[in-house]
């Protein structure tokens, strides 16, 4: 009878020795994760403001409302510019201005400053969107020329238009709802502690799809809170935020505006403090004449003896 032949063959490991070993790492795997995560309260003043719900239709109806509500404005103003900040590294803020603000749309604008103290014009400008005239009393100047002229002042203020105003003061989508070549999308936005909704306008028939303007509505309100607008290297012409709505004659309209003219490199803050809306106008509400004596600067290749 031959002797049973016991081979050393190594067997399945034994669950006993496996599970000290798993029980030690799943123990240091909690304990670490304690130590990276904790619990904090935020206090009221982080928490994020709450965020309305609205459909694209429903916000595109309020867009359009928006556009049409205000055809005439008269109001006060304060104005306060600032420049220079990107062709010099340095930004200089110039004294606070009162004013007074005429527009009626689509195209007609007027801005008068005036001097804090003396209450004499510092200056007196109009548009009817196509053409601009500025007077400076305080230098004797008169300016003339094409709002679609591009002018780079070594002072930034001084490129300052009426039409630049008159763009940023209101918001009105309706020509991009009304044209089948533009699209319209839009997303959800957080910053801080706001939300938005944010439509942006595509001009679709240039072989290279074009951004034209970005509306930001905030999600509290439902009012608009900013504005961009592009040109046609897709830079931002003018960026614009609205700010302190007020309810005035049935519309709700912003109190504070500020705008942003990146190119011509300033800004300029305007509060309204007395505001009056969809009123008539006197018939020489957008009349400036050049005062005798002034010296004129044109800008622009002028067509004719439109002036």
């Amino acid at each position: 009878m031959n002797p049973t032949i016991r081979r050393n063959v190594p067997g399945p490991r034994s669950p006993r020795r496996i599970g000290p070993w798993l029980l030690l790492v799943i123990t240091l795997l909690v304990v670490a994760g304690c130590g990276v995560s904790r619990t904090r309260v935020l206090p009221p003043e982080e928490l994020p403001f709450p965020a309305k719900v609205a459909t694209r239709y429903e916000l595109l109806e309020i867009l359009k409302k928006t556009g049409e509500s205000v055809q005439t404005l008269t109001a006060r103003v304060t104005l306060v510019a600032s420049g220079g900040a990107m062709t010099t590294g340095a930004l200089t803020s110039y004294r606070e201005t009162n004013g007074t603000l005429i527009v009626r749309r689509p195209n007609h604008i007027r801005l008068k400053g005036e001097a804090p103290l003396a209450l004499a014009t510092v200056f007196d400008m109009v548009s009817d969107g196509e053409l601009f005239r500025v007077s400076v009393p305080i230098r004797n100047t008169f300016i003339k020329g094409e709002n679609t002229a591009v002018t780079k002042e070594e002072n930034p203020v001084l490129n300052l238009r009426p039409q630049h105003v008159m763009d940023a003061l209101f918001v009105d989508v309706r020509e991009y709802l009304a044209n089948p070549r533009v699209l319209e999308t839009m997303e959800q936005q957080v910053e801080g502690r706001r939300s938005f909704y944010v439509f942006s306008f595509i001009d679709s028939s240039l072989s290279v799809p074009q951004m034209i303007e970005r509306v930001w509505i905030d999600r509290r309100n439902f009012t608009v809170a900013r504005k961009q607008v592009f040109g046609e290297d897709g830079l931002v012409q003018t960026d614009v935020e609205y700010d302190s709505y007020q309810a005035l004659m049935g519309v709700t309209f912003p109190q504070s505006i500020f705008i942003q003219r990146p190119i011509e490199d300033y800004s300029v803050q305007i509060s309204f403090v007395r505001t009056t809306l969809n009123e008539a106008l006197p018939e020489d509400a957008f009349f400036l004449a050049t005062p005798p004596g002034a010296d004129l600067i044109r800008v622009g290749e002028l067509e004719g003896n439109r002036f």
